[in-house]
């Protein structure tokens, strides 16, 4: 078996990064293409040693691995002299005006004036600055004793994020058994390089800065969003404008800058790594608590005072903004049970953000096309979420439906539409939610009329196909909404139409998705946004063939093969089915995909 070793004559840069270095002089093609400086800091030998091997000087410990061992010294000095609590900042200087104060000469560390410890004398001393985590025990040491406060938190907020348990599913039994995974690797990017449509230069600022400094803290966190919009959203051209004024809002906000600085952490492990490791999951876990809670204070203030609609109205879109972005970090850090149980308690705060007055549904059409942000995604992901469950919306929302008002959707794409996020144009979200709606009417599943009208409707829908950004993605892009096309169509005949996946209507569907699919290059762009409409294809696709070919490009993701997420348990749904209808020698019928969702997340 091979052996590799770190580089030992890397950059500075790479080897702070902890990045492999090309070694290319004078600057490595890393670096050239990051746009940062790089040099070369060789470890210097007396002339008289000449068996040593040439070296470049290592990169400095993780930051909350050099704080702890400092920490540790200072408690061994304390319980040394008998003390029984930290020094005060007169005698030890935690925060000093001289960066070079409170160094440790032996780690390579320099602490400027951004960082800082509550004292035994209750004084509060922050760390202001984003931290990276390079080890699960990075984070462990870094909130020992409740003497860390980190990322730019306020005091003993990082002692509840570590004190939060994951809320870990019990596994139903009699599932389907454990899926291999294809045998070749999966799609692998190297986030630093990768960036075909040129979004660091659009979002983030220039010249890429040290993160740990107070003042780089919103460069930082532009940078992260980036890293994260490159690998997690359908077409981030259209969006970076948008998101760059939003991060700078939430940023200058003290309300919401504490979850902005969260959010970016997170975001910056997935776009490196493409799954959040252990050191941020907590992050995750205190951020969708945090929702829950206020979201369950604000219904507890409407059923003690007087309901008084405008400033409701504003509280409770106060309260959904950052939703978008916890719960798409949701989906690739928490199980599906997790995920559910978010919306259900933002559900009420939705409905108290919506205009209609209480005792009218929610008018869908006028959400997508009118409301903020917030409201869209959060009606969008509950319309998907039904779709990909079987589960029920959680309102039943009034769907006006027309090719005249699809039309209007697609004309104001540019402004008010969400297709960008997760490829499914709002023309096809609309429709999905109209079919929902007429699957309460007991009489529709047998309107053959009603059916076919639909039919002739769909391919008549235009949907926004952007003529910006990469070629080669822009394809894939087209592939993706086509697809969600057809899975509508198999939606349509299964849910509504009560068929079979042997029907003909649906194998004509199907084999229509399955052409696409096939068609199109397997790669994390476009594959990332054909998982949906894949999981409604899946439950129609008979063939054993047809079910590796999906089955390869799910797991050929990474955050889809990552266990007690939402990614990897809504493509077991689709596993359960396929196991189920084969031991019982059926097809498969729409229903399946409820049972499947319970049986995986005892929802």
């Amino acid at each position: 078996m091979t052996t590799f070793r770190r580089s030992t004559t890397g950059c500075t840069a790479c080897k702070s990064r902890r990045k492999k270095c090309g070694e290319e002089k004078p600057q490595c093609r890393r670096c050239l293409t990051a746009g940062i400086p790089c040099s070369y800091d060789f470890i210097e030998y007396p002339s008289n040693v000449t068996h040593l091997t040439q070296r470049t000087r290592p990169a400095p410990r993780p930051v909350a691995e050099s704080l702890a061992k400092i920490l540790m010294d200072a408690d061994d000095v304390s319980d040394a002299a008998g003390l029984n609590s930290v020094a005060a900042p007169s005698s030890m200087d935690l925060v000093s005006s001289n960066p070079a104060s409170f160094a440790d000469p032996n780690l390579s560390i320099t602490w400027d004036n951004n960082i800082r410890l509550t004292t035994s004398s209750g004084e509060i001393i922050d760390v202001l600055c984003p931290v990276h985590f390079a080890s699960p025990s990075d984070w462990q040491l870094f909130s020992r004793s409740n003497q860390i406060n980190s990322l730019g938190l306020q005091s003993g907020l990082s002692q509840r994020i570590i004190g939060l348990s994951h809320d870990t599913l019990v596994q139903p039994t009699g599932l389907a058994p454990q899926v291999s995974r294809p045998h070749r690797d999966g799609y692998e990017i190297d986030r630093e390089e990768y960036d075909p449509e040129g979004i660091h230069a659009a979002l983030c600022m220039t010249p890429t800065m040290d993160r740990n400094l107070k003042e780089n803290t919103l460069p930082f966190v532009l940078q992260c969003f980036a890293q994260w919009a490159i690998v997690a959203v359908f077409e981030p051209l259209k969006i970076v404008g948008p998101i760059k004024e939003r991060v700078i809002q939430q940023f200058s906000s003290e309300n919401t800058r504490t979850t902005c600085i969260l959010m970016a952490n997170v975001m910056d492990a997935f776009g490196r790594q493409l799954m959040v490791d252990e050191t941020r999951l907590p992050i995750i876990t205190y951020l969708t608590s945090e929702l829950g809670a206020n979201s369950s204070a604000f219904i507890a203030t409407q059923l003690s005072e007087p309901f008084v609609l405008e400033s409701d109205k504003q509280d409770a879109i106060r309260i959904l903004d950052s939703t978008l972005e916890i719960m798409t970090l949701q989906i690739y850090t928490q199980p599906m049970a997790a995920c559910i149980e978010l919306m259900e308690e933002a559900a009420p705060v939705f409905r108290c953000a919506c205009s209609e007055p209480p005792g009218q549904p929610p008018n869908l059409a006028n959400i997508l096309l009118e409301s903020g942000i917030n409201l869209r995604h959060y009606a969008t992901i509950d319309v998907m979420t039904s779709t990909l469950t079987g589960r029920p919306t959680f309102f039943n929302y009034h769907v006006p439906f027309s090719l005249e008002l699809c039309e209007q959707i697609f004309q104001s794409q540019e402004s008010s539409g969400l297709q960008w996020l997760h490829g499914v144009p709002d023309q096809f979200i609309l429709m999905i939610a109209w079919i929902n709606s007429l699957c309460e009417i007991p009489t529709a599943s047998s309107d053959s009329g009603l059916i076919s009208h639909i039919e002739r409707v769909l391919p008549q829908i235009r949907v926004d196909i952007t003529h910006q950004g990469d070629s080669a993605l822009r394809v894939g892009r087209m592939v993706v909404q086509e697809c969600w096309r057809h899975a509508v169509s198999i939606y349509l005949y299964m849910a509504l139409g009560r068929a079979n996946a042997n029907d003909t209507r649906v194998v004509h569907a199907q084999k229509g998705f399955m052409r696409l699919v096939k068609g199109i290059k397997p790669g994390r762009n476009p594959d990332a946004f054909l998982v949906s409409p894949m999981i409604i294809a899946g439950i129609a696709t008979c063939k054993e063939r047809d079910r590796d070919v999906l089955r390869r490009r799910v797991l050929n993701l990474r955050e889809y093969v990552t266990p007690q997420t939402s990614g990897s348990e809504a493509w077991m749904q689709v596993e359960d089915v396929w196991a189920r209808t084969r031991a019982e020698g059926r097809v498969a019928v729409w229903s399946d995909l409820r049972i499947a969702c319970f049986r995986i997340s005892g929802k």
